[in-house]
């Protein structure tokens, strides 16, 4: 008698009753699951620079000058679209990042 009362009471909780509530359940899992996994060869990077001799600070250089970016991305999607280079928007935008690229590529390293 308690039981039943306890199953019915936990199946009015539960929350993924629709067909939508189970897929967006089944999304954010995934979403969830791949932003973990997302540090895991993070995690050797930062293991194998350790053992490579580099101080604490040196990996955290490293890995911040990594975030540049992505931290600038938003900007550069602004400016690209809202401020046109040589009459197009996106196209020589894309052009000059990519013979920055190669100049950066091809100059002598220190």
């Amino acid at each position: 008698m308690i039981l039943a009362r306890l199953g019915t009471r936990i199946a009015r909780l539960h929350p993924f009753t629709t067909r939508y509530a189970s897929n967006l359940a089944i999304l954010f899992g995934v979403v969830y699951f791949a932003q973990g996994m997302w540090h895991l060869p993070r995690q050797s990077l930062f293991i194998a620079l350790k053992d490579g001799r580099l101080s604490a600070v040196q990996v955290a250089m490293f890995f911040s000058l990594g975030r540049i970016p992505w931290l600038i991305k938003p900007v550069y999607g602004l400016l690209s679209d809202s401020v046109p280079l040589l009459g197009r928007r996106r196209k020589s935008y894309f052009v000059l990042a990519a013979l920055l690229s190669a100049g950066a590529g091809a100059a002598p390293s220190p």
